[in-house]
């Protein structure tokens, strides 16, 4: 699957946010979410509780800050997806807000602007290693312009300010958690639960529309040089 990660605006790693929709943790099944909100409230009243929230749809940045504000909660991480790619944008909890989410279409983007170089350079060594008229036909390089392809589709929408947010993870008041989750706005909400003393935020599954391996090929029904003016032009070379 095609992912990218973000944490604290750096580059990690994959995190791939998927599980059944009756969360569980391993084998053991969890108990529903209002149950494991009132384990909350009677075995730690006074702490914040977490909970992993993904929306029916992909939201606009202001449509995730209203949500956080509606609910006053704050954002330890933003979950995205676009142009057949899932990833996450995680902050520390001390760092916790509504800023997350624009620190997440802005590191994003600074993603994939370093992506960019390194394809350029990629793309011209490709170039220089095989013969210009067989690129169009190697499977190799119609996956390769198909992930360039992807990726400058991932750079324009998240330059234009598209929707890319299919959810969060909160933090706030049990009370709090509880209302959010009944807000038209929410598909999925997973509230922490805690289990042989360690507290565990059970993962999302990601919406059936957004995975990656529902995205059609951007390059297929794409002849031969069309495979090749892609790989020319991330090398930045003229056809």
């Amino acid at each position: 699957m095609r992912q990218f990660a973000i944490i604290s605006g750096c580059l990690i790693g994959i995190v791939l946010n998927a599980s059944p929709s009756s969360a569980q943790v391993g084998e053991t099944r969890l108990p529903s979410a209002s149950e494991r909100v009132q384990q909350w409230k009677q075995r730690k009243p006074n702490e914040l509780l977490y909970a992993n929230i993904s929306f029916g749809s992909l939201v606009a940045d202001a449509q995730a800050r209203q949500f956080l504000q509606r609910h006053n909660l704050k954002a330890s991480a933003v979950f995205m997806a676009g142009a057949g790619k899932i990833g996450a944008h995680r902050v520390s909890a001390s760092r916790a807000s509504a800023a997350a989410i624009a620190e997440a279409r802005q590191a994003t983007m600074e993603m994939l602007r370093s992506s960019q170089r390194s394809e350029r350079l990629r793309a011209q060594r490709f170039l220089k290693q095989n013969p210009a008229d067989s690129v169009g036909q190697s499977p190799r390089a119609r996956a390769f312009a198909s992930a360039l392809e992807r990726n400058e589709r991932l750079r324009t929408k998240i330059t234009a300010g598209d929707p890319i947010i299919y959810g969060l993870q909160v933090v706030g008041s049990a009370d709090a958690v509880v209302q959010a989750l009944s807000d038209p706005l929410v598909r999925q909400g997973e509230p922490a639960v805690e289990q042989n003393g360690r507290v565990v935020i059970p993962r999302l599954e990601i919406p059936e529309e957004l995975r990656p391996d529902r995205d059609l090929d951007p390059m297929q029904g794409q002849l031969g040089d069309a495979v090749l003016a892609r790989i020319k032009r991330a090398a930045g070379q003229r056809n």
